[in-house]
């Protein structure tokens, strides 16, 4: 089937050579060409705006991480006599053998492990719910677990028992809306995390030998 500019490239044609055509055969041709025109722009434009907001969610998620790891470095998780100390050791979304990634894993200067959840939709914060690791919570990472998210996005009545949260203003000021409660966590997955960062920035040392992986953890 011919194209609607094959189309008036022909209606012209005819024009030229004295062959039977109308002027209405020509305007519409020329209409439907100009509404194809439309639609391709359109089309284009939509996917200018979904790589935009693609990209603008990208930037708030690593902006979550970035201030929630700041913020565990700091700040414990907890209060009264589930003690949990501030973290010296943090990883954001690094791939290791651990058959969990979360966004942020901090090692506590005592014996427990933190892990943070960013969250900037809806939709997001209830997907998470389906994964294996929050179906089964002794299988995922972290004795102390808190989500963090944009101010109002998450209630703490919808949080997942011994769960904590973290809100952040549009200051970027972070702020322990609720407390996390220790729970247990899976240690192998954690010590492949904590293996990973040894091997990726450690230094051999009299009574230590390292074998780095060949790129540095950034």
């Amino acid at each position: 089937m011919a194209t609607t500019f094959r189309e008036r490239q022909w209606l012209e044609f005819c024009k030229e050579q004295g062959l039977p055509y109308t002027e209405k055969d020509l305007e519409k041709a020329k209409q439907k060409e100009a509404e194809l025109q439309r639609q391709l722009q359109e089309r284009k434009r939509k996917r200018e705006e979904r790589s935009a907001k693609i990209k603008q969610t990208h930037a708030l998620h690593q902006k979550l991480i970035k201030l929630g790891a700041d913020f565990i470095m700091k700040n414990p998780p907890t209060k009264g006599n589930m003690y949990c100390s501030k973290c010296n050791i943090i990883v954001t979304e690094i791939t290791t053998f651990a058959s969990e990634k979360p966004d942020v894993l901090g090692f506590a200067n005592d014996t427990n492990t933190v892990m943070l959840e960013a969250k900037i939709s809806r939709a997001d914060f209830l997907k998470d719910a389906k994964k294996p690791f929050r179906q089964n919570p002794e299988t995922g990472m972290g004795n102390f677990r808190l989500y963090i998210a944009p101010v109002g996005l998450i209630t703490p009545h919808e949080l997942p028992e011994n769960w904590g949260l973290i809100e952040v203003d549009e200051k970027d000021k972070c702020k322990i809306i609720e407390y996390a409660k220790r729970q247990t966590s899976n240690i192998e997955n954690e010590f492949l995390v904590l293996k990973s960062v040894i091997r990726r920035n450690g230094e051999s040392s009299p009574g230590i030998i390292i074998k780095n992986y060949r790129k540095p953890l950034k």
